[in-house]
């Protein structure tokens, strides 16, 4: 019996990368290596939950930015300024 790849092309993952960082104090951005996803096949999800307005605040982001180089940009600000955070990412790549 054939399968839903067969039947409907693709589908399917391919692999999951997922880690954990946080730019060092006073950047608010890192490069994290991965092994290398086509592009055009690859998701990324951050795992780690920003908190929008008031006095404490954060903001994080993820991006392929080619084959092998994750960059994660986060911060928090308070009343006692900004600071890195520490951020779970994962990358999905596709068949």
């Amino acid at each position: 019996m054939p399968n839903f790849s067969q039947l409907f092309g693709g589908g399917g993952v391919k692999g999951v990368q997922r880690g954990k960082t946080a730019p060092q104090s006073g950047h608010f951005s890192i490069n994290v290596t991965i092994s290398p996803v086509n592009p055009a096949k690859t998701m990324v999800n951050v795992l780690t939950q920003g908190y929008p307005g008031g006095e404490n605040y954060s903001t994080i982001e993820a991006q392929l930015i080619n084959s092998s180089q994750l960059e994660i940009t986060s911060f928090k600000g308070n009343n006692n300024g900004f600071g890195p955070i520490s951020t779970s990412w994962e990358v999905i790549e596709f068949n």
